[in-house]
This record gives C-alpha cells, sequence and structure tokens, in this order.
C-alpha cells in the first residue's frame, strides 16, 4: 500500500499543529518583524504567488558587502519558522557562520497541504499512487532556478555555496532538483538535502531516472530516512537509491543517514541542521 502523503500531511497538521499553530504564527509575526522578512512573489512557470521568507545573518547590516551561502528551504510554512532561530544561534555561539535562509511557503498550513503536491513531483501521478496531482515539479524547479535565484543574485547576498533541502515530498523534489541540474549542466546549487525523500512515487521513477546517469554532476547530495520507517515502501528504496547513487559518484558527494528509531517526520528537522552543516562548513 502507498503512502499517501496528502492525507499523512493532513493527519499530522490536525494532531500536531492544532494546539501550537496559534503560538508558532504569533511567534513568526514577532520574529519576521526583527529576524527576517517576507514578500510575495509571482511565478511565470507556476502560474502561482509564493511567500518567500528571508532571514539574514545576524552581522548582514555591519556587513552588507559580503556575500553569503543560502539554504532554501521548501515547505517553509512548515519548518522555516522551526529551523531560522536554530540557524541564528548556531551563528551566534560560532557553531556554524553566517548564513542566509530562504523559505519557500504558500502563506498557511493549508496552503502547504494542498498545493505542496502540485509543485514537488514531477511526473503526474499514476492511479496507483493513490493521490492525485499534474506533476508540476519541473514548473517548480524552473521557479526556482530562473526567478527566485536570480533576484536573491540581483539583490548581491548571496555566494555559490546554495543548498536546497526538502522532506517527504519535498525530499523527493530536492532529488529530482539534483537530477534536472545533473542533466542541465547547471550548477545552481551545491548541495541538495533529501529528508525522508518518497521514493515510491510513480512506480519508483527517481531511482529509474538516475540508473540511467552515469554524471550525477559536481554537486553533493545528503539522503536520510528513519529507522522506524516502512521497510518496503521507504528504508528498502533507499537502500536501492544509494546502490545506484555511490558508484557514480564514486562515494565523496553522496553522504546518507539512517537515524534508528526515528519516524517519518521525526527526520525533518536532524537532517536539516545535519546537512547544513555538512555542505555549509565542508571545505
Amino acid at each position: 500500500m502507498m503512502i499517501n502523503n496528502h492525507l499523512f500531511f493532513g493527519v499530522i497538521l490536525i494532531s500536531t499543529c492544532l494546539y501550537s499553530c496559534n503560538e508558532i504564527n504569533e511567534a513568526s509575526k514577532e520574529a519576521s518583524n526583527s529576524a527576517w522578512k517576507t514578500e510575495r512573489i509571482y511565478s511565470n512557470h507556476v502560474k502561482d504567488t509564493f511567500n518567500i521568507s528571508v532571514q539574514y545573518p545576524k552581522e548582514f547590516h555591519q556587513d552588507t558587502l559580503k556575500n553569503y551561502p543560502v539554504v532554501v528551504l521548501v515547505d517553509a510554512d512548515l519548518y522555516f519558522p522551526l529551523l531560522a532561530p536554530i540557524v541564528h544561534q548556531y551563528e551566534e555561539v560560532g557553531i556554524w557562520p553566517a548564513m542566509i535562509l530562504a523559505g519557500v511557503g504558500y502563506g498557511s498550513l493549508q496552503r502547504m497541504d494542498s498545493l505542496r503536491n502540485r509543485d514537488y513531483l514531477y511526473p503526474e501521478a499514476l492511479a496507483s499512487d493513490e493521490i492525485s496531482t499534474p506533476g508540476g515539479g519541473e514548473n517548480f524547479y524552473q521557479f526556482l532556478t530562473q526567478e527566485l535565484l536570480p533576484k536573491l543574485e540581483k539583490d548581491g547576498i548571496t555566494n555559490a555555496k546554495r543548498i536546497l533541502a526538502g522532506h517527504s515530498f519535498g525530499g523527493y523534489f530536492s532529488l529530482y532538483s539534483s537530477l534536472r541540474q545533473a542533466e542541465l549542466q547547471r550548477y545552481d546549487f551545491a548541495g541538495f538535502i533529501a529528508a525522508s525523500p518518497s521514493l515510491w512515487y510513480r512506480d519508483f521513477y527517481l531511482e529509474k531516472r538516475f540508473g540511467e546517469h552515469d554524471n550525477l554532476g559536481e554537486h553533493k547530495i545528503f539522503l536520510s530516512i528513519g529507522g522506524a520507517e516502512d521497510a518496503e515502501w521507504s528504508l528498502k528504496p533507499f537502500d536501492q537509491l544509494l546502490q545506484i547513487l555511490e558508484p557514480h559518484a564514486a562515494g565523496k558527494n553522496v553522504h546518507s543517514q539512517v537515524y534508528a528509531g526515528l519516524g517519518h517526520m521525526d527526520v525533518a528537522m536532524v537532517s536539516f541542521l545535519q546537512g547544513i552543516g555538512l555542505f555549509i562548513i565542508s571545505e
């Protein structure tokens, strides 16, 4: 039986957010006044408007001519308010260098839950996937690379060390983006974090696509999964994909982590932290 991420996220939103969403939203409003700014950007590729939240380093105003590494985070309505204060705290105590966190969201958890299927998956779903999606991942990829990143670069705030991070369907999209980047011989992102990616989608489409390519590009990939996830639909495809990726990359650009005892939703934040640390701090 396929894992229905749309229904799954609906359950997660109900079970985990009813109590805390108001508090998070209020905290986010306060933080946005000082720590980050949010603006709405229309995408010509997706034909929709996104909420782009950008948190600058604490030192940003003291050194405005400096270019910073940037982490682009999808599912930002859920994860940006959680990750943003950690990024600043790690910067303040010297665990991480100063960086920019850019979150791509929809304006609410409800809109995120209904539209992430449209934007993170490619190609169109099969009937066996038990979800309905047009497979708009390519349009969303073009939005990030042709619209969002150029805007950040025009603002003069990023350098070449850019990381794309996503979880579940977002993890699938991160992997898809790494594949498209290699195919197009581009270098928009230096690294891709795919936390518990939904590899089962469209009859293991990504596994088959990666198996067709010998050159994965010069970027890095960080794959993670929870050891308590479904053995057949999550852990087995994860191992199979690693067997495909590691020989092509000679092991140096592909990193993986199985978090023992953790479930699907447990791995998101710890994966972001480990992946960012791995890519931003390395060389």
